[in-house]
């Protein structure tokens, strides 16, 4: 086994495992359990296991999660129908925020809310009228 183990990051913009350079995508599903992968997901941190390649080489894996600030702020353009978030990155995955109900409610008041999201925190939605 070797003494470093390599970093994977998981992306929750974007629902993918990359490279700790955002380069090569992995399939972790063989190396951590799917229990696991959800848990993480949700909680964020980093998880240790040692995956076999082959039967004479095995890696030590560190799979990164992100641990989020429970408040958040994402910002609606309605021309494009995209959301950014506070660091203007564009959110692929809103749902790994809020709920759909709460997407739809905000679309239809068509104004700035505060919801909760689903790691127990709260999100400020900014509905962005001129842009």
């Amino acid at each position: 086994m070797g003494d470093e183990a390599m970093l994977i990051c998981y992306n929750d913009n974007n629902n993918t495992f990359e490279d700790e350079m955002g380069q090569i995508e992995y399939d972790i599903s063989d190396i951590m359990p799917i229990d696991q992968i959800l848990f993480f997901k949700k909680n964020g941190g980093t998880y240790y296991t040692d995956g076999s390649r082959d039967e004479h080489d095995i890696q030590t894996f560190a799979i990164s999660f992100p641990i989020r600030d429970l408040e958040r702020s994402i910002y609606y353009d309605r021309f494009t129908n995209m959301f950014d978030d506070e660091y203007g990155e564009l959110v692929f995955n809103i749902f790994s925020i809020i709920t759909p109900n709460d997407l739809l409610l905000f679309k239809q008041n068509k104004k700035t809310i505060f919801v909760n999201n689903l790691k127990g925190g709260v999100v400020k939605m900014v509905y962005e009228f001129g842009k």
